[in-house]
């Protein structure tokens, strides 16, 4: 049985670390990064995503980052066939524009306001975990 994998974008290290240190003490292996580059959907122009599984059982992105916000990065990825859920997926932004809104109810995703309580991440991840599927393998590891 392999151990439970997030995958946390976000450029600012505050967050990065709770974050990072949350997911730990949960028993998770972390992929933390501040920008999503390891994504070939953010950093190419490509058609559909080549993995056969999911890279990671839970996704969280900052709303706001260079060249594409985490929204448009959930949606891209929902358009070329990503194998994580969205409902295991999240956006976190310390402002929510209106637009945004609509954005996040269409695609299926959860959303945490900046700064957050983490009995509001812990009861998601609670929600994400029944979800989860242990048995199943993930995609590649994620690489920087």
């Amino acid at each position: 049985m392999r151990k439970k994998r997030v995958v946390i974008f976000d450029d600012e290290p505050l967050v990065l670390n709770l974050l990072e240190n949350l997911f730990m003490e949960l028993g998770y292996e972390v992929f933390s990064f501040s920008a999503p580059k390891l994504c070939p959907i953010y950093e190419e122009d490509v058609s559909s995503c080549m993995q056969e599984s999911p890279c990671a059982d839970i996704v969280i992105s900052d709303i706001d980052m260079p060249r594409m916000n985490g929204l448009e990065l959930i949606e891209n990825q929902k358009l070329r066939g990503c194998k994580l859920e969205a409902r295991n997926k999240a956006v976190i932004s310390g402002f929510l524009k209106d637009e945004y809104k609509d954005k996040i109810k269409e695609l299926g995703c959860h959303y945490f306001h900046k700064p957050f309580e983490l009995s509001e991440i812990l009861a998601w991840v609670n929600e994400c975990e029944k979800r989860i599927n242990l048995e199943e393998p993930l995609g590649t590891q994620p690489e920087e």
